[in-house]
């Protein structure tokens, strides 16, 4: 197995151990689409959950649950991994990075966060160096980059990896393009049904990066 999808593996295990003691909670919502059947195995475990309802978890907008940053943090794990991995019961990574903010993932507490950066960063080498296959093929750089930035709140670290790579996968143009370079440079992607616009200004003045996200 290649170096940097043995790395990517043992953070998703990493994650799931993290969010282990995530309680369960009673999950309810609008009944329009979901049943109280669907309801009721969302309460139970975790492993007992069906691939069509993660799925559909990961694809049903925040507002139709009681209580949706709850719900979203417990089941992180089953929906990073879909989203990182694709394969068969693959999930759009982009959908889930919007989600993640939505429900709050910048303020969970450090444990759960250096666990989920951890599986960014072990992704993002991933891309670029072509070992993984999202849920729509494989990603490229600038389609992961939209995702991370999104998930994550700041390009900065993500262009700091990518600059230092040297691969098929991560297109040379970028390369020249530091995050201290001096010169202003912008991004804009999407992610989610969200445009991400990110800007650096003079590094000789004042270096930094703002990025507008949000969800969609």
């Amino acid at each position: 197995m290649h170096p940097y999808r043995h790395a990517l593996l043992s953070a998703l295990d990493a994650l799931d151990a993290a969010f282990a003691a995530e309680p369960a909670l009673p999950v309810t919502g609008c009944a329009y689409r979901w049943g109280e059947e669907y309801f009721a195995e969302l309460s139970g475990p975790l492993d007992a959950l069906s691939e069509e309802t993660i799925l559909g978890v990961a694809m049903e907008v925040s507002d139709h649950w009681n209580d949706f940053p709850r719900l979203y943090r417990r089941l992180t794990p089953l929906l990073v991994r879909r989203a990182v991995l694709g394969g068969e019961h693959g999930v759009p990574a982009d959908v889930v990075a919007s989600r993640l903010r939505e429900a709050g993932c910048l303020e969970w507490p450090p444990g759960l966060t250096d666990a989920l950066r951890a599986v960014g960063v072990t992704w993002w080498r991933a891309v670029l160096h072509g070992q993984v296959r999202g849920a729509g093929g494989n990603p490229d750089a600038g389609e992961a980059l939209g995702v991370l930035t999104v998930a994550s709140g700041t390009v900065r670290p993500w262009l700091g990896i990518w600059a230092a790579t040297r691969t098929p996968y991560a297109p040379p143009s970028w390369r020249s393009t530091s995050p201290n370079s001096p010169t202003q440079w912008a991004i804009s992607a999407t992610a989610g049904g969200t445009t991400i616009r990110v800007t650096t200004r003079d590094a000789r003045s004042r270096p930094g990066c703002s990025a507008t996200c949000g969800t969609g």
